[in-house]
């Protein structure tokens, strides 16, 4: 779920920062003379203003959603050891000893360990499978030429 939402932010993000490259290419590439012909400087200003503030709010996203994973990353295994104490002394009515403990916890910290480094590669496989498809659409896309 966090996955397929990642991905749909990363997308969302590139198409930002494309549509405001494109304007940006626009307005630097021999259509600047044009744009101080008509005196259209503002307008073109506010339009990369206005798709800088959209590029910014997916970044913003990005980033509430790495916070969350990284939020989950930590709590989910702390939250496991403490559960399965729980029940083992309440449920089970076991004692809890020092061995056990000891044992249990370093078992907890090598499966958070491998839980973070599953986490933290989930992101870069992400951006990586946005970054293909955008090369595969740019390779597909058909060329037009000006006669």
């Amino acid at each position: 779920m966090v996955t397929k939402l990642s991905h749909g932010v990363q997308v969302e993000k590139m198409k930002r920062s494309d549509a405001r490259v494109q304007t940006v290419t626009e307005a630097l590439g021999g259509v600047i003379r044009t744009v101080k012909l008509f005196g259209w400087e503002q307008k073109m200003s506010e339009r990369i203003d206005t798709q800088r503030q959209e590029e910014l709010k997916a970044v913003r996203k990005t980033k509430l959603l790495w916070v969350a994973t990284t939020l989950l990353t930590n709590l989910v295994p702390m939250v496991a050891m403490v559960v399965t104490f729980t029940v083992y002394t309440l449920i089970m009515k076991k004692e809890l000893t020092a061995s056990r403990v000891f044992s249990s916890v370093a078992v907890f910290e090598t499966l958070q360990h491998h839980f973070k480094g599953v986490a933290n590669i989930i992101p870069v496989v992400i951006q990586a499978k946005v970054a293909i498809d955008r090369i595969n659409d740019f390779l597909l896309k058909v060329p037009t030429y000006c006669p």
